[in-house]
């Protein structure tokens, strides 16, 4: 007997997320914001990174560049980061770029979610028989049953 699971894409899940909830405001001449959906500080620099950005950590939240322009992610009460964007950058750019960052960040929620799932499930007797990719970038995992 065998289960087989489905993990859904996280970043379907959090450019959904942020797409409901971007709003861009003017903060000045030079700089807009763009609220966002991410919650970890660790993925977020993660993430970064594989953009070719790098995040620096302060108690106010992540820095970072993108080309000439700075972004601060600041948290929020509600333990999300604001993306706030200073400098020379149009307002579509920076659209596009938190819109590539959601993906990225999704996507390694969703590892860290699947390595999660092998973990426990080994603790509770299944044993993991194969995992299949599919093109919307879910992961089906199946699990057999011990008897």
């Amino acid at each position: 007997m065998s289960i087989e699971l489905a993990l859904l894409p996280i970043a379907i899940a959090a450019v959904t997320a942020w797409s409901n909830r971007n709003r861009s405001r003017p903060q000045g001449e030079k700089s807009f914001l763009i609220e966002t959906a991410f919650a970890d500080e660790k993925t977020l620099k993660e993430a970064l990174v594989v953009l070719g950005c790098q995040g620096t950590v302060s108690a106010e939240g992540v820095y970072s560049k993108l080309g000439t322009s700075r972004i601060i992610f600041a948290r929020q009460q509600d333990s999300r980061f604001d993306a706030l964007f200073l400098g020379d950058i149009k307002e579509s750019d920076a659209s596009r770029f938190v819109e590539q960052l959601s993906a990225e960040y999704g996507k390694l929620v969703q590892q860290e979610v699947f390595q999660r799932l092998l973990d426990k499930a080994s603790q509770h007797g299944l044993v993991y028989e194969r995992e299949e990719i599919l093109a919307d970038n879910s992961i089906v995992v199946t699990l057999l049953v011990r008897p």
